[in-house]
């Protein structure tokens, strides 16, 4: 689990790529459309529906709650700041994208791209 080691916002690694870059930033917003669009009013009731219940909730820094669903490669954080997805910081650009690609398919939206 992604608890023992650094972990880091994936948007930190894929930036390293500018194509795949681009394409993240235009799925990451078409999430939070398309979330608004069927009426959700907070990523944690769209991540709920879509990917089950959270393996645990947590308060962060400035006493903000996180819904956490933990996997083998990635993290998926919700709260009122929106969604975040943490990775090892050691992860390569492909193995980073890969997590991205698994996270969107989990969530059966088509994203574009």
């Amino acid at each position: 689990m992604l608890g023992e080691m650094t972990q880091t916002p994936i948007i930190n690694i894929i930036c390293k790529s500018e194509i795949l870059y681009e394409i993240f930033v235009e799925q990451y917003s078409n999430i939070y459309r398309q979330m608004h669009e069927k009426g959700y009013e907070t990523t944690t009731k769209f991540l709920q529906e879509k990917l089950g219940r959270q393996d645990y909730c947590m308060i962060g820094a400035w006493n903000v709650r996180y819904w956490v669903w933990e996997g083998e490669k990635c993290n998926v954080y919700s709260s009122k700041r929106g969604l975040e997805i943490e990775v090892d910081e050691n992860l390569s650009i492909p193995d980073a994208w890969n997590c991205w690609k698994n996270f969107t398919k989990r969530l059966g939206e088509n994203l574009g791209n």
